[in-house]
């Protein structure tokens, strides 16, 4: 294997395979089962992989709009708070998000898992929440919003291919 490295997106893998082997994610096994990992073959003569094939962390700074995208080269995002709004008496606001990755050419592929890790927020520092809305499925209807002044707030999202997500964790909200 051997990567190329682009300073804004870090590494890009590439494989150059010279004979037939079987690919894997790593496994791990409790007890004394076997391990039985599921490897498919990928052939000298030609095999395309896509995807994101390890945990990479991005981060994030916040967009205007209700709709976000996200850069298709991790799947961790660190989000980063929104600025200071400095007014004399400030109260929770939140600034929310209906739509991820909108663009055909940004979406991604169906069954990737993104994980959304929110920063404190709270007072004069708006809050950013994650609406439950046609292209964003969240569990039981409700919408994402952490705690203000919470600390690892996060969200796990599933991709269902179509510039759609569904829900699969939360942690940080009431």
């Amino acid at each position: 294997m051997s990567s190329l490295f682009d300073k804004s997106n870090g590494p890009l893998p590439y494989f150059s395979i010279t004979g037939n082997v079987n690919v894997t994610a790593p496994t791990f096994v409790y007890g004394s089962s076997q391990v039985s990992p599921g490897a498919e073959l990928m052939s000298s003569s030609g095999a395309t992989m896509s995807g994101v094939l390890t945990l990479s962390a991005v981060t994030v700074y916040p967009e205007s709009g209700d709709q976000w995208t996200l850069p298709m080269e991790g799947n961790i995002f660190d989000i980063q708070p929104f600025a200071d709004t400095g007014a004399v008496t400030c109260t929770t606001s939140y600034t929310s998000v209906t739509r991820i990755n909108n663009a055909y050419a940004d979406r991604f592929v169906k069954g990737s898992i993104i994980t959304m890790m929110f920063p404190e927020c709270g007072n004069c520092v708006p809050c950013l929440a994650i609406s439950n809305s046609a292209y964003i499925s969240l569990l039981g209807g409700n919408n994402f919003a952490p705690v203000p002044s919470s600390i690892n707030s996060s969200l796990v999202l599933m991709s269902n291919g179509y510039g759609t997500w569904r829900e699969v964790s939360r942690n940080g909200v009431e």
